[in-house]
This record gives structure tokens, C-alpha cells and sequence, in this order.
């Protein structure tokens, strides 16, 4: 079981946020589960309705293509559960589940120096232009 995919086949799901995301990989007792065996996990314990998990079975392959196109662009995939996730960012309300890094990884608890582009998955066509101006 990929975590990172499991996050993002998640997210893709109408219904489904960080805050229920969170609950279902924290019922976990096990991380080294099969998809499928996942998907029988979180049937059992009622964590999503039946028709999420057909969404959810769906998103799984688009999540392993984003994860490909990740690792393909240098970009790291860094969710909440792992050490390398800012410690900082674990401290604030509501912070991201998960994190698409580009650039030094080890850098991201360096608290001197440190900065962030935050983003939407739907920007503005002023947002996509001034995002290129360099």
C-alpha cells in the first residue's frame, strides 16, 4: 500500500477531506496492506460509503499516474505521517495532509530560511500569468 497514492486517490473523492482522511489512515494498525486489503479495511470499519469506494477504486490509477509524474519531475510527495513533513506545519490549524515538494526536501525544517507557494487546483487565468512572470 502507497500511502501518498492512497491520499491522493482520496482526495479525488466528492465528500471526502483531510479530516476524514486523516481518521481512516490513523484506524491503520497496519501499513503494509494491500490495495485491496485496504479497501476491505475501511469497508468493515463503515469509513466511507460503498458508492465512494467505487470513486475511490477509480482514482486509484490517476493517483499512481500522478505519483509517476511526480517522481519523473523531481517532485517529492511528503504526506503527514512522515518524519520529513515541517514540524511547524504539523502545529498550525488544519495544515495540509500532504505536500508536493520540488527542491531540497531536507530543507523543509530549516526554520530560518524557508519558503512556500501555496495554490489552487482551479487558478484564475490573472493567476496563471503572473505565476510565469519571472
Amino acid at each position: 500500500m502507497n500511502i501518498n497514492e492512497i491520499i491522493i486517490a482520496l482526495s479525488f473523492v466528492k465528500g471526502i477531506g483531510k479530516v476524514k482522511t486523516k481518521k481512516i489512515l490513523t484506524s491503520l494498525q497496519n501499513f503494509n496492506l494491500t490495495n485491496e486489503e485496504f479497501i476491505d479495511h475501511i469497508k468493515n470499519e463503515n469509513m466511507i460509503k460503498e458508492n465512494e469506494i467505487v470513486f475511490f477504486k477509480q482514482y486509484l490509477s490517476k493517483a499512481d499516474k500522478i505519483l509517476e509524474i511526480t517522481n519523473n519531475s523531481k517532485i517529492k510527495v511528503v504526506n503527514y505521517l512522515e518524519e520529513q513533513f515541517p514540524k511547524q506545519l504539523k502545529t498550525i490549524p488544519n495544515p495540509p495532509i500532504q505536500l508536493f515538494i520540488k527542491g531540497n526536501v531536507d530543507s523543509l525544517n530549516n526554520f530560518e530560511k524557508s519558503i512556500a507557494v501555496i495554490g489552487t487546483r482551479n487558478p484564475t487565468d490573472f493567476s496563471k500569468k503572473i505565476a510565469f512572470v519571472v
